[in-house]
């Protein structure tokens, strides 16, 4: 997930206030998440990174990989944006 408000405060912000529950984001998520920090950046990062290695070279496993990017995008969807949406009435 890339954190990248309009207003660059707001980024660090956010960032800080979904690492405050990164215990419960990654016991939900069942694995840890990747939490980028690059201080030289005004967005943040947040990943989830697969434990196999890829190859998109070797066509059969495509489907495979489509598979867990899904599944990884609905637990962001599930887990992460309604806590953003949390944040973002609580700092309108």
């Amino acid at each position: 997930m890339y954190l990248r408000r309009r207003d660059d405060g707001g980024n660090l912000e956010l960032y800080k206030y979904l690492k405050e529950q990164r215990e419960q984001i990654e016991k939900e998520f069942g694995h840890e998440l990747v939490w980028d920090e690059q201080e030289h950046l005004v967005s943040r990062r947040i990943m989830s990174r697969r434990d196999k290695a890829v190859d998109l070279a070797a066509t059969n496993t495509h489907n495979e990989l489509i598979d867990w990017f899904l599944q990884e995008h609905k637990k962001f969807k599930k887990y992460i944006f309604p806590r953003v949406y949390e944040f973002t009435k609580q700092s309108d």
